[in-house]
């Protein structure tokens, strides 16, 4: 498994997370949409995956890092249409990663779900991959799992 952003994606970028209060608690994927989530629900997603990903650095493998091990990990891919947890993105401040290679990157000024983010993505015939480079973290747990490569 290997992975790169490209021109033509978007990373919807910050912190992130997943709230048992989220109401609808999953998002139906648009049509022109193909989401990709490195971090499953519960789990961080580590800020060198994060600026990895906007800089269209080729990533050869995931891995989710619990407990001092590291073990094998796959993105969950969302096809246009399918239902998808209804994540929740976070401000992320101020930062200074360099220049992102891809283009299309989204961040948030205030808590905004990835429902209500969809609109940000111009509709089109054909269809985009956007990258979740957040975390997924339920309730701001601290202890969960951490995504990296």
């Amino acid at each position: 498994m290997s992975l790169q952003t490209t021109k033509n994606d978007w990373i919807i970028s910050g912190h992130g997370s997943t709230a048992t209060s989220t109401k609808p608690a999953e998002t139906t994927v648009p049509a022109h949409v193909r989401l990709v989530l490195l971090a499953p629900p519960g789990a961080f997603l580590s800020n060198r995956l994060g600026q990895a990903l906007e800089r269209g650095t080729r990533i050869e493998k995931l891995v989710l890092r619990q407990n001092g091990r590291d073990n094998a990990h796959s993105q969950s891919t969302y096809e246009p249409g399918s239902k998808a947890p209804n994540l929740t993105l976070h401000f992320i401040g101020p930062r200074d990663i360099g220049t992102p290679t891809v283009p299309h990157v989204i961040g948030v000024a205030v808590d905004t779900q990835l429902s209500d983010l969809w609109a940000r993505i111009p509709a089109s015939s054909q269809v985009v991959t956007v990258y979740w480079a957040a975390c997924s973290n339920v309730d701001s747990d601290a202890h969960g799992p951490t995504v990296d490569y």
